[in-house]
């Protein structure tokens, strides 16, 4: 009994003595201390202070949206880049083939001219043998190639 008598007692000094200090030290005592032309500078600087840090805020937001909407443009046209790439190189192969076709065509127009201009060559002097199996051999070819022509045109 005796321990409460003696501890209530020191309990409540300690109490009493850190009530004491942070009323002694108060935070805003210094604005008591400054005249009032320096607390309103003191004010308009805070103000200050928060409209920046609101707009940087702002800013950095608007910085964030702007960044992931030109990230998505950028995905977009690269898409897009991929896929024209793809189209210029199918026209370059397909381009390719015409050329090669040309050059064939003309390859063979060129032999044919150097053929017919070049006299130089000598041709077989075969005499045609006018014998049965020939003759059928020339009718049959005929009708083929008749057949082959008719069928062309009605198609």
């Amino acid at each position: 009994m005796t321990v409460l008598f003696v501890s209530i007692p020191i309990i409540i000094i300690i109490l009493l003595i850190t009530v004491v200090v942070v009323f002694g030290t108060d935070s805003k005592k210094y604005l008591q201390k400054l005249d009032n032309a320096k607390q309103a500078e003191l004010e308009k600087l805070r103000a200050d202070t928060i409209e920046k840090i609101k707009k940087k805020k702002f800013y950095n937001s608007k910085k964030e949206q702007l960044n992931e909407e030109n990230i998505v443009q950028q995905r977009e046209l690269i898409e897009m880049i991929k896929k024209q790439n793809q189209q210029i190189n199918e026209l370059e192969q397909y381009k390719k083939i015409l050329q090669n076709k040309n050059n064939n065509k003309t390859q063979l127009l060129t032999q044919t001219q150097e053929l017919k201009n070049n006299e130089s060559i000598p041709l077989k002097n075969e005499k045609l043998v006018f014998n049965k199996t020939n003759l059928v051999r020339g009718m049959i070819a005929n009708e083929y190639l008749n057949k082959k022509i008719n069928t062309r045109r009605y198609r």
